[in-house]
């Protein structure tokens, strides 16, 4: 988006408004990173996923200025956007499957603010509003009874360009019947960052998100599955306590899924900075686990081939260098496949590599045991 006016934020004005988008959504349907907070009696957007047509009403405040309105057109095209790429994962997901193609994009008339005159939403699937006036950061909120999902869009997030179809994005989420994840709290750390729930910050639904991203139409691997997950749950009456994908489980905590080896998840999808956070502030970070396919967050690490995540573990008194995949590679041997011979060589001379690798059985990311231990238990 090219919003004209007050381009020139300063960067904590920018984060602020970024951490505010979100918090003013209190009702959880459910979570990427999934969950089994339900509410029955809320209408979403994705309850009617197989509609032939969304009617999507759009409108602004009394008070929002010219420089605002003229770009209207550039609000449809980024609603229509955003929600092709909320229903992609769907799309490749079940090929075969018809889901709702068409969106109408309609405008309604001026209100005095956001969430005024619901007799305009019947008829409706969702509605936006540009609120030129309202104080705090953007918002959505969910439906009962025939009125339709609402997003109330802020001027002042209206006016950073790609952070408006960012935060358009978190929002359309939220409509569909995502909740916030990355939120702080006091929680017990399960081998991640001690400060999170759900572990994904540079996702979408992420309440504290970050824009480091090559488009802002762009999913986070929480967001997918969590959108997966909720279809699931709504048209295929998938049990709510039943995290369906590997590597997540079930927090008896909080009643999300998160994912079962947090420095794993961040390695795996290249964000060193988490990954260095994870490590430096985390004194319960399992270093040395390995996933569903076998992989330690080194072998992940190299397979990115991230100088600087391999050296930030390679740094960690615990860390074992020899430990295999599922094809039997030790982190060594997967940087040569890779031609990453520097990194190759960084391992070797880690001390721990002058140990014999040990010899992993191939078995899932819960039951995994040594060679010899199998072979015990087949006598």
């Amino acid at each position: 988006m090219q919003w004209r006016q007050n381009r020139l934020k300063t960067i904590n004005q920018i984060l602020a408004l970024m951490v505010m988008c979100g918090l003013f959504f209190n009702i959880t349907r459910t979570t990427p990173g999934f969950a089994a907070k339900t509410l029955k009696a809320l209408k979403v957007l994705l309850d009617d996923i197989d509609k032939p047509q969304w009617r999507i009403g759009y409108n602004f405040t009394h008070d929002c200025p010219p420089a605002v309105r003229q770009q209207e057109d550039e609000l449809k095209e980024s609603i229509t956007a955003a929600l092709q790429a909320w229903l992609q994962p769907l799309r490749q997901r079940y090929p075969n499957r018809q889901f709702t193609d068409d969106f109408l994009l309609v405008k309604l008339p001026d209100v005095a603010k956001c969430l005024d005159d619901h007799r305009a939403l019947e008829g409706l699937d969702l509605r936006v509003t540009a609120d030129c006036g309202g104080e705090g950061g953007s918002f959505a909120t969910l439906a009962v009874g025939n009125t339709a999902p609402e997003i109330c869009m802020r001027e002042r997030d209206m006016d950073v360009d790609q952070l408006f179809v960012r935060i358009l994005m978190h929002e359309l989420g939220h409509a569909l019947g995502l909740s916030d994840t990355y939120v702080r709290g006091e929680l017990v750390s399960t081998g991640g960052l001690a400060f999170t729930m759900g572990k994904q910050p540079h996702s979408v639904m992420s309440s504290s998100f970050l824009p480091a991203i090559k488009s802002p139409f762009d999913l986070g691997k929480d967001d997918e599955y969590g959108l997966i997950w909720l279809y699931k749950y709504l048209h295929e009456d998938h049990p709510a306590d039943d995290c369906f994908f590997l590597d997540y489980i079930r927090s008896e905590r909080d009643g999300r899924c998160h994912h079962r080896y947090p420095l794993i998840f961040e390695a795996k999808h290249g964000i060193s900075d988490t990954v260095t956070m994870i490590l430096g502030g985390d004194p319960n970070v399992k270093l040395n686990a390995r996933d569903s396919q076998g992989m330690t967050a080194l072998h992940h690490a190299v397979r990115r081939t991230d100088s600087k995540m391999v050296k930030a573990l390679l740094a960690q008194r615990d860390i074992k260098v020899n430990l295999l995949d599922q094809h039997r590679r030790t982190p060594a041997q997967l940087a040569r496949v890779l031609r990453q011979v520097h990194l190759a060589k960084w391992i070797e001379e880690h001390p721990t590599a002058k140990h014999l690798p040990i010899p992993w059985s191939v078995a899932p990311a819960h039951s995994l045991t040594t060679t010899w231990g199998a072979l015990k238990r087949a006598r």
